[in-house]
Parts: structure tokens; sequence; C-alpha cells
């Protein structure tokens, strides 16, 4: 018997992540489940402080492919621009970067 790759363990059915829109600049906008993550960093030098997010999105790799920078992604209706290409481990699933997108004021 075959064991099963990660990428059809955790993306199969609803045991891990959400459904989430991806919107390339071409092509059609399609659903995928995939997992979000948001970790805060808070790093500190001397008397300077940063304190930033780092948004990024993890699903099977196939359902990632085309998405490139510039492309956006629509998380429980807040949308994120896409930054880097998908960022694949080898085991079948990837990793978008991700900047929460800033609407003009």
């Amino acid at each position: 018997m075959a064991a099963e790759l990660p990428d059809e363990v955790f993306f199969a059915d609803d045991t891990f992540g959400d459904v989430v829109v991806l919107i390339p600049l071409e092509g059609a906008r399609r659903g995928v489940r995939a997992i979000f993550d948001d970790p805060y960093f808070d790093a500190g030098l001397g008397e300077y402080h940063l304190e930033i997010s780092k948004p990024r999105l993890t699903a099977r790799a196939a359902d990632l492919a085309g998405m490139r920078r510039g492309d956006e992604v629509e998380i429980a209706g807040t949308l994120y621009d896409v930054l880097s290409q998908p960022q694949d481990d080898g085991t079948g699933i990837a990793m978008l970067e991700l900047a929460k997108k800033t609407r003009p004021s």
C-alpha cells in the first residue's frame, strides 16, 4: 500500500484549513483549500523596535501553481497581495508570502 503524500492528507477534506479565493491578474478566480497563518514578529535592536506580521498561505503546490507577485488572495473577506511565487517544499505543498491589501483613504 502506497503512503499518502502530505498534500493528500492535509487538504483532502475540511479537517485542515479553509477555502480561500485565488485571484490571479490573468485567468479565472478559483477557490482552494489552504491554511492561513499570520505570525507576529517583535524585533528590537537597541532603542529601535520593529513590529510586523508576516501573513502566508499554505496549500497544495498544484493549487498554487501559476500564482505570482501582484496576484491577490481573498481570505475570510480580506484581500491580500501576493508577494512571492509559490515556494514548494518538495512534498506537494507550497507557501505564498502575502501582505494585507491597504485601501486608499
